[in-house]
């Protein structure tokens, strides 16, 4: 055997290994969720449904949007709040909205983002009448409604100590 034919398959295997690790880089991707958390401590069930698309490169979304329908736990088939989230808003600091409807009441929207998240939330819950104050079990649940518009990778799929993952259902296609 000579030296050429000795070093040839390995060459060959590390530049097949090249090739195919370029042709699989993250080339972005759809994604559409559907989640149920319970939240005893507040007494309320949010059901989420988010879409939106993950860029290149990227780990969550930019554009992502859901409609959460919060519900008491008592009785989880009725909604008492529904609210939308929305994207690319300029006259917000971090260019997200909320908008929740409590009842036939008029929409309201609020600021929605990472620092004006907490702030919102607190008043949609209390406009909806959850307004028992727990300040971890209220973090715990603004991260498990705020997360399923990021996409798949930020939405909860495991239990903490205030929120039960009753169903999580993430579907994409790159």
């Amino acid at each position: 055997m000579n030296i050429r034919q000795h070093h040839l398959p390995p060459l060959a295997t590390l530049l097949a290994l090249g090739l195919l690790s370029a042709g699989c880089g993250h080339q972005g991707y759809t994604f559409s969720t559907t989640a149920t958390y319970d939240v005893p401590t507040l007494g309320f069930r949010a059901d989420i449904t988010a879409v939106g698309k993950v860029p290149p490169g990227a780990d969550l979304s930019d554009d992502g949007t859901s409609r959460i329908v919060l519900s008491r736990l008592d009785n989880p088939g009725v909604a008492v709040a529904t609210l939308q989230t929305s994207n690319k808003v300029a006259s917000v600091s971090s260019g997200e909205t909320i908008t929740y409807t409590i009842g036939n009441r008029t929409p309201v929207t609020l600021p929605w983002g990472s620092t004006e998240s907490e702030e919102s939330f607190r008043r949609i819950l209390t406009a909806a009448g959850f307004t028992n104050d727990v300040p971890q079990a209220f973090q715990e649940a603004l991260n498990a409604v705020y997360g399923p518009a990021l996409g798949p990778k930020s939405t909860g799929a495991g239990s903490s100590t205030y929120v039960t993952v009753v169903k999580v259902k993430p579907t994409f296609q790159r």
